[in-house]
């Protein structure tokens, strides 16, 4: 389900990087269990991917899932304000030329292509106008994969929603062609939309 050589990689950066606890944090439980859970639905809705934008993609770890899981897929851009993140990944855990990455904030990325699935797991990360403008300049027409959540205690999550049916309306979501929510350990959910724009 993983390519070995990204499992290397990633070996490869916690042996010689030891003191960076936040890419640590990439393979807490939560974070395993969502992504592969987004991964897994998006693919039922859409086996045949071709070109994926992550909107918080952090590590790239995501970027990696996909690109190991579909086989169709010609290219993913892993967006993340985060400059540290998208230089570590291109630079020492990046091992395709499928995946790059781009330092910039969601709401001013510039799209050129209309043939895209986006996917967003930095709802609870932004602020209500950010994400408004991010989610107005997707495309019409662009598949979507939303993940938020109500954990509300980290100082950085600062538009948690409570429910699921409030993280849709948060999140702008009409007829959503998936819906769902997991209970992650720390006794806390996330939830995901999917559909089309």
């Amino acid at each position: 389900m993983i390519k070995y050589d990204y499992i290397v990689s990633w070996m490869n950066y916690i042996r010689n990087n030891p003191n960076d606890k936040r890419f640590l944090e990439c393979f807490w439980e939560s974070q395993l269990k969502s992504k592969d859970w987004l991964v897994t639905e998006t693919l039922k809705v859409n086996p045949d991917l071709k070109n994926i934008i992550i909107f918080g993609g952090w590590y790239g770890i995501l970027a990696q899932l996909f690109e190991s899981r579909c086989s169709s897929i010609e290219s993913i851009e892993t967006v993340d304000i985060d400059r540290w993140c998208n230089e570590v990944f291109s630079n020492q855990l990046n091992i395709s030329y499928k995946i790059t990455a781009k330092t910039c904030c969601m709401a001013d990325y510039i799209y050129s292509s209309n043939e895209l699935c986006v996917v967003n797991t930095s709802t609870e990360h932004v602020k209500q106008d950010i994400y408004d403008k991010w989610w107005d300049n997707v495309p019409e027409g662009t598949m979507y994969v939303l993940q938020g959540n109500n954990f509300d205690t980290i100082d950085e999550h600062i538009r948690t929603s409570p429910t699921l049916d409030k993280f849709l309306q948060d999140n702008h979501i009409k007829n959503p062609t998936y819906t769902g929510s997991v209970l992650c350990p720390g006794d806390f959910s996330r939830f995901m939309a999917i559909g089309y724009k």
